[in-house]
């Protein structure tokens, strides 16, 4: 009995949530922007979705192939969940593609709406979907604060709760909805546990490479890369293998592909070796052949062409029974962006910024500087690069820390081979890894003492 009151009082929140209260309504109207033919600006409310209808006219249009130039841009922070799911449906029916620039937000039941985007014709069909790096794309579950729950009559949560199952289900529809042309849906399972799992109170936000890729969300704002070494082409061969799975630090649990590597710890030296030398070329192809860490009782590998405009990719991985195309033909290569061949866990903001000479992984990290006596120096928040080397036998981790002032850190971390000692550099300096009390692991400077920490923001 008391898991069924557990469960009765989740759903009487959620259904509550959906009364809301007052808030200026969205902005809806055409757009000035040529890439967009209607905005939507500011909180969604009762009475949206009829202003949304009212410009279907000239928002859903037909080049002859599809709706593909059908395009609404987003800029809301949520707000109704029913009359966003309304909105949400008519982009999905009607192959209205989404989009949010850079600077814009799109959260909560904007989120969902946002993931409706698509393209739709007589003979074509895609997702259509895109968010720029620097903009904020947050999901979370629908909730009720206590002072909110206290304007209610015992009617209103009785019709609440109606009004919440219905609006359950209508998510769950719009979730589960295949998505067109593909294997997938319109917003995977996982994707759907973090969001619900998430409180209101806080935000899930899309931040990484592997997200936009798993998620199939395409991203703007991200330069051409110029440089791809062979990391690269182990990151590619991972993410598409798991693509349609799972995130790819989620399968992986090699230090390489997960937050470890952003950590001050001393590399896997087999791992670091397969990224780095481990990678070849196929003469016969000019293609490059990968064997992914995972590899061992079950084969896991790639082909991975780099073209001018994509990344073509086939490959196997026994473990799960997972096959993208099929590396004994010829032309039977499953393409992607070229976003698939970045680390992971790559900040997506921090990747705009080095994009024309990427490093193998970059993020932004709470960096500090702890003096000998215990007293903190500097904290700021940096952008944090990790190179994988391998120099005359030498396998190291070299981080480079990026401050707000201007100065920069450079720390390298030897990977640990046949029972070596590795060393451990700050600047040029000897250096030695330490961990503080509250976990955080810091580089200690032989020289002068100094501490250098950082931690996942």
């Amino acid at each position: 009995m008391k898991h069924a009151l557990a469960g009765t009082f989740t759903l009487l929140t959620i259904a509550l949530a959906l009364l809301g209260t007052s808030a200026p309504a969205a902005n809806i109207g055409i757009s000035s922007d040529q890439e967009c033919r209607v905005d939507i600006t500011g909180p969604i409310e009762f009475g949206d979705f009829e202003k949304l209808a009212a410009l279907k006219d000239h928002l859903v249009i037909d080049n002859g192939e599809s709706t593909s130039g059908s395009m609404v841009c987003l800029n809301s922070p949520g707000g109704n969940l029913m009359e966003g799911l309304k909105m949400a449906r008519f982009f999905l029916q009607e192959g209205v593609g989404t989009r949010i620039q850079s600077g814009k937000e799109c959260q909560s039941v904007c989120a969902i709406m946002f993931m409706m985007g698509n393209a739709r014709g007589p003979e074509v069909a895609f997702l259509n979907r895109r968010m720029h790096a620097n903009s904020t794309l947050g999901f979370h579950r629908p909730y009720l604060s206590i002072s909110e729950a206290r304007q209610f009559t015992t009617g209103d949560i009785e019709a609440a709760y109606d009004i919440g199952i219905d609006s359950i289900y209508d998510l769950m529809s719009l979730a589960m909805t295949p998505t067109p042309w593909a294997d997938g849906r319109m917003i995977e399972p996982d994707l759907l546990q973090l969001m619900t799992g998430t409180p209101g109170s806080e935000m899930f936000e899309i931040r990484t490479v592997e997200q936009a890729i798993r998620w199939k969300i395409e991203v703007d704002g991200i330069l051409e890369f110029g440089h791809f070494g062979r990391p690269n082409i182990m990151f590619a061969c991972e993410n598409a293998l798991n693509s349609g799975i799972a995130l790819t630090s989620v399968r992986n649990g090699d230090g390489l592909m997960t937050a470890d590597i952003f950590e001050f710890l001393n590399a896997n030296s087999w791992s670091l070796q397969n990224a780095t030398t481990g990678v070849t070329t196929i003469p016969a192809t000019g293609r490059y052949a990968t064997t992914s860490p995972r590899s061992g009782y079950s084969s896991i590998s790639c082909e991975v062409a780099i073209l001018d405009k994509s990344v073509g990719i086939c490959g196997n991985d026994e473990s799960s029974d997972t096959r993208i195309g099929d590396c004994r033909v010829a032309e039977d290569l499953r393409y992607f962006s070229k976003l698939i061949t970045q680390h992971p866990l790559s900040d997506l903001r921090a990747l705009a910024l080095v994009a024309d000479n990427p490093p193998d992984a970059v993020t932004f990290r709470r960096c500090r500087i702890v003096l000998p006596d215990g007293k903190q120096e500097d904290e700021e928040i940096c952008l944090q690069t990790i190179v994988l080397v391998n120099s005359t036998g030498v396998l190291l981790l070299r981080h480079v820390l990026d401050w707000p002032s201007g100065s920069r850190t450079v720390i390298e971390i030897e990977a640990e081979v046949n029972g070596r000692t590795s060393s451990v550099s700050v600047n040029g300096q000897p250096g030695e890894l330490v961990t503080l009390e509250d976990g955080t692991r810091c580089v200690r400077n032989s020289t002068s003492g100094n501490r250098v920490c950082t931690e996942g923001l």
